[in-house]
C-alpha cells in the first residue's frame, strides 16, 4: 500500500510541475479544458515536428462552496479561464485553440447582453 500511495505521489509531483523549456514559440498551442462535477482540469498541448502532442502545463483545481454549484457551461468556463490565468507567460503572442466539450469562447464572446456578471467578468478577462 505504501508503494502505491509513494507512486500516486511522485505522479502528482510530475503533473504539476511545469516542464521548462518545451514549449516552442511559433507553433499552435492546445488548450484542452474538462470540467466535471467537482474537478477541472486543463492541459496546455504542442504537436512536435513528427505530428505527436506533448504536455507543456498540466493544471487541475477542485470546486468547494458555491463554485461546485456552477451549470456545465459556467464550469467549462472558469476552467479555461483558470488555464489562462495561470498560463498567461505561455499564451502569450501564441495561436490558441481551445478543445471543451462546450465552447467557453463563443458563449462568452457571443452572447454578451445575456451573460451573468460572474460570465461577463471572465469575457473582459479573456479578451484581453
Amino acid at each position: 500500500m505504501r508503494l502505491a500511495k509513494k507512486a500516486f505521489e511522485d505522479i502528482k509531483e510530475y503533473l504539476t510541475k511545469p516542464l521548462p523549456g518545451s514549449s516552442c514559440f511559433r507553433k499552435i498551442v492546445l488548450t484542452i479544458c474538462r470540467a466535471l462535477d467537482h474537478p477541472l482540469g486543463t492541459l496546455l498541448v504542442q504537436k512536435n515536428d513528427e505530428g505527436f502532442e506533448h504536455a507543456i502545463y498540466y493544471l487541475s483545481i477542485t470546486l468547494i462552496g458555491a463554485e461546485s454549484l456552477y451549470n456545465t457551461v459556467e464550469k467549462e468556463c472558469l476552467a479555461l479561464v483558470f488555464a489562462v490565468q495561470k498560463t498567461r507567460h505561455y499564451l502569450v503572442g501564441q495561436t490558441i485553440r481551445v478543445i471543451s466539450r462546450v465552447n467557453p469562447l463563443r458563449i462568452l464572446m457571443t452572447k454578451s447582453r445575456s451573460l451573468n456578471s460572474r460570465l461577463a467578468n471572465w469575457a473582459i478577462l479573456l479578451s484581453q
